[in-house]
């Protein structure tokens, strides 16, 4: 496997800088059994298989990034990436008053001397840098009124961490639209951007219709890093949180077709399968989901279909007396992969040499290239604020 296969040309008006007006109304483009057809998004409902389960992140999107502008005219960005203490929940470090400490991506690092503050809206927050971690950060934030949850204090004065390959900074319209309707749980850096073409009438309708079910997993800022290696497989790949109720795995057992909204729940729902394969083999403890990077490289005795597995799981948590898993995943999904709980993918279309495009081509088989050259010969727009595919190999 080399990087340079997962190459294309991506024209730089092909790269969508802004959402259209209408969420729903991007393009939609079906790859189904090997068939090719154009839709536009608002048309999904009566595109779906007549079984399906649908299954969306409900992550909400932070306002992570600080700006700190020093009296020598330097401005030093701070982008938040999760809490510095192992295994505290993010959810319940943006409930931390008065002080918390954070690991942080930092621009302009090496001009960093000293405290440095910040104030707006009858607001005061201090940043002082404690420590160096690889190429991040810790970084504790003080400020008043220290009654104030770390969430209250980001939301405003903080701003959106809209992804780099947009080249431009966040504007008023992305405080809404870089966010899905569905979202509920504040934690993540970046958006599950294929969620981001739903209006609440077409949850609506796509409810009405088929079983929608929630999962969390809130995506860091990795899911941007380059891979650096020209073998994807040297590539170190990023850990992210995922949360899932025991109810859910009852759902998800019962499911008869899993369609996945987004690269992150499907990285959800397949990260659930392996933690319940090293769970079952003695390998994990059932409450403390820690998925590496290649679990399926584990030489087990044998390996159950997607929804054993999730009944199992259930079972085992309500014996314990367990309502939600909670940890981290760093699963890497690349050909030739094989993909023990998603049917269907809604997806937007990645960059190349991607973590992404290497997920997406493990799902279609191979057949990555000839769906994304159609996508650009027919004008398709491209990432985050981009249109969509809905992949059903």
């Amino acid at each position: 496997m080399k990087l340079s296969d997962y190459d294309y040309p991506l024209p730089e008006e092909r790269i969508a800088r802004y959402p259209l007006p209408r969420r729903d109304a991007a393009r939609l483009l079906v790859y189904r059994s090997g068939d090719i057809s154009h839709h536009r998004f608002d048309a999904l409902a009566d595109l779906l298989p007549p079984d399906t389960t649908l299954v969306i992140n409900t992550t909400r999107v932070v306002p992570a990034r600080l700006y700190f502008r020093k009296l020598s005219g330097a401005l030093i960005e701070v982008l938040c990436l999760e809490p510095a203490r192992e295994g505290f929940p993010i959810e319940q470090a943006l409930q931390e008053k008065g002080e918390s400490v954070w690991e942080c991506k930092v621009r302009n690092l090496r001009r960093w001397k000293g405290p440095l503050v910040q104030e707006a809206e009858g607001i005061r927050i201090t940043a002082e840098l404690t420590a160096r971690k690889g190429a991040h950060a810790l970084v504790r934030f003080r400020w008043s009124p220290p009654s104030a949850a770390f969430a209250e204090i980001l939301e405003k004065l903080g701003r959106i961490p809209l992804p780099p390959y947009l080249e431009r900074d966040d504007e008023p319209i992305d405080r809404k639209r870089y966010q899905t309707v569905f979202a509920r749980w504040e934690g993540a850096v970046a958006a599950p951007t294929a969620g981001l073409h739903f209006t609440p009438e077409l949850m609506s309708a796509v409810r009405r219709r088929f079983p929608v079910v929630e999962v969390l997993l809130h995506v860091g800022a990795g899911t941007f890093q380059p891979i650096q290696t020209s073998d994807p497989r040297r590539h170190q790949m990023h850990d992210e949180p995922i949360s899932v109720t025991r109810a859910t795995l009852q759902q998800l057992a019962r499911a008869a077709h899993i369609t996945a909204v987004g690269t992150t729940a499907a990285r959800t729902l397949e990260s659930l399968y392996w933690h319940a394969a090293a769970a079952r083999y003695g390998d994990a403890d059932v409450a403390g989901l820690d998925v590496p990077q290649f679990p399926y490289l584990s030489s087990w005795p044998r390996l159950p279909d997607f929804s054993e597995m999730m009944d199992w799981l259930y079972s085992q948590m309500t014996v314990a007396g367990i309502d939600r898993i909670s940890g981290k995943t760093r699963l890497f999904i690349m050909p030739p992969y094989v993909f023990r709980a998603v049917d269907g993918l809604i997806t937007n279309f990645h960059l190349p040499r991607s973590t992404l495009l290497l997920l997406v081509d493990a799902f279609v088989k191979g057949q990555w290239r000839p769906i994304y050259q159609e996508a650009l010969d027919k004008g398709y727009r491209f990432l985050s604020y981009g249109d969509a595919s809905l992949l059903l190999p």
